[in-house]
């Protein structure tokens, strides 16, 4: 399960004491979105920061991983902003999932000073940050908006607003609504306190794993026998951080390194349009020239005319300048159409890879062909014809049957085709998650009774990007009113006559609904 505000409370309290007053010695890259910071003191303790999908901190207790010998942009800014430098404090901003590391060094002009490193580990957002005296050295994720929080560097750096309060050890209210409104709680972490009356505060750390999922926590949380302990968060954290790939890893590194430079282009997009706008003024510059009564052959270094005073090229006639930037003024109209048509276009694409990786998130062994024949059609694998190819093999669709109506499952832009244009009747009906990534639910009924209704919709919400929120919005409606979005990416329809319905996770339902079939 996803690191929560309560997990790295105790995270740093267990690896605080073992690197704080320790020189940074060194940082290595072991991949795109995974670090190995060497700490010294008495001796050396590793810690790996890691940026995928699958968001983690811990100290390695386990064989050194190997790092790359060729390192990014960032992570160059990253050891010369930050290596040498002595480890002065980790904390928690509020219960938060943000870590920040204070880092004292000395500058040979202004004395001691301070750098911090400030770790958000929230999952698709996840992201970290070099910080300076509240400015934004660099970052690892750069995004860049015309109002908002900004994470390019040399932006001052604000944490994510928030409008949830701290729960705290007096705190006598056990309902899971109520516990959400804190920071901290994960909806698992409210359900467990909720259902066996506990304070938080006073559960003991016993780092645990689900062995069916591999789920862990840093208590036991988890409704199996099938559960292995570990001594500490770190430890029950450690995956295989060998140089090796395995087949399964393969799609998300694809997806996650193409989220990564989808995001940097949309930046550079927008700082260009930007840039572009000024040059747009060039047509008043040119239309001033020419109103203001002044011989168009002279030679000016600048000139006022309705209090706008205008810098010209002093080898150049007024009328010269004038054309000069009517010229300009053009390339910036043709650039800016331009830029606008690079912004949709990647816009659109960083939004279907932000649906490929929820849908590798949802993915069996055995949706894992599917993932992969949609993502051939974006370079994925160097055989991308052969994956795509096999496409006219029937996709791997979950079907269940509830109270004798059959519900298809599509997890991945190939089934969800299959399920609603292939599968669905006029009269069937379709369920899909509010305006976010998810798989499309088709019932193969004209009528929906009560327990078919919330249980369809319970579906959507499960195979979504949506899946730990709460009362959680499903559109729904007969397929009769869906229809594909030409042009579009992947499996996107557009509704109408729809309606919404609010539904919170049964976890236990859905796990017997699917185990059953």
């Amino acid at each position: 399960m996803a690191l929560d505000g309560f997990f790295i409370k105790h995270l740093i309290s267990e690896i605080k004491p073992k690197i704080t007053g320790s020189r940074l010695d060194k940082i290595g890259q072991i991949d795109d979105a995974k670090w190995l910071l060497s700490f010294y003191r008495q001796g050396t303790e590793n810690l790996v920061i890691d940026l995928t999908h699958q968001n983690r901190l811990f100290l390695v207790s386990l064989t050194k991983p190997h790092t790359k010998p060729t390192i990014d942009q960032f992570t160059q800014n990253f050891k010369r902003f930050l290596e040498g430098a002595i480890l002065e404090d980790i904390s928690q901003y509020l219960t938060d999932r943000v870590i920040i590391f204070t880092f004292k060094y000395n500058d040979y002009i202004f004395g001691q000073k301070y750098r911090k490193l400030i770790i958000e580990l929230m999952g698709k957002h996840a992201n970290f940050f070099i910080v300076e005296d509240d400015v934004i050295l660099d970052c690892f994720k750069k995004m860049f908006f015309e109002t908002g929080r900004q994470s390019i560097p040399k932006a001052t750096f604000e944490f994510f607003p928030t409008t949830k309060g701290e729960l705290t050890k007096n705190h006598k209210v056990f309902d899971v609504d109520d516990l959400l409104n804190f920071n901290g709680v994960s909806k698992k972490l409210a359900q467990f306190l909720t259902h066996h009356q506990k304070n938080v505060f006073d559960i003991e750390i016993n780092p645990t794993k689900n062995l069916d999922n591999q789920d862990f926590y840093w208590f036991n949380i988890f409704n199996t026998s099938n559960i292995k302990t570990y001594t500490t968060l770190s430890e029950i954290q450690e995956i295989d951080l060998s140089n090796k790939i395995s087949k399964s890893e393969k799609p998300i590194i694809f997806i996650e390194n193409t989220i990564h430079k989808l995001m940097k282009k949309l930046a550079i997009i927008e700082k260009q349009a930007i840039d572009n706008l000024s040059l747009l003024d060039h047509k008043i510059d040119g239309d001033y020239i020419y109103q203001s009564g002044l011989n168009l052959k002279s030679y000016h270094s600048s000139i006022t005319v309705f209090d706008r005073t205008i810098v010209l090229d002093v080898t150049k006639t007024l009328n010269e300048n004038a054309q000069n930037f009517y010229q300009t003024y053009q390339k910036a109209k043709r650039r800016e159409e331009h830029l606008k048509n690079q912004k949709i276009d990647t816009l659109e694409q960083l939004d279907a890879f932000k649906s490929f990786k929820v849908f590798y998130e949802l993915a069996s062994k055995e949706d894992m062909h599917d993932l992969e024949s949609d993502l051939a059609q974006y370079g994925y694998l160097k055989d991308s014809k052969a994956i795509i190819r096999k496409k006219q093999n029937k996709p791997n669709i979950i079907t269940l049957k509830f109270n004798e109506t059959t519900i298809y499952i599509g997890k991945n832009d190939l089934q969800n085709n299959f399920v609603t244009h292939e599968l669905g009747h006029k009269n069937d009906y379709f369920f899909h998650v509010k305006d976010a990534p998810g798989g499309h639910i088709l019932v193969k009924t004209e009528f929906l009774d009560e327990a078919l209704l919330r249980t369809s919709a319970m579906l959507a919400a499960y195979f979504s990007s949506l899946r730990y929120s709460s009362s959680i919005p499903v559109d729904y409606t007969q397929i009769r009113n869906i229809k594909k979005i030409s042009g579009q990416h992947g499996s996107k329809v557009i509704m109408k006559n729809y309606k919404t319905i609010y539904i919170d996770i049964d976890e236990d339902k859905i796990r017997q609904l699917l185990h059953k079939n």
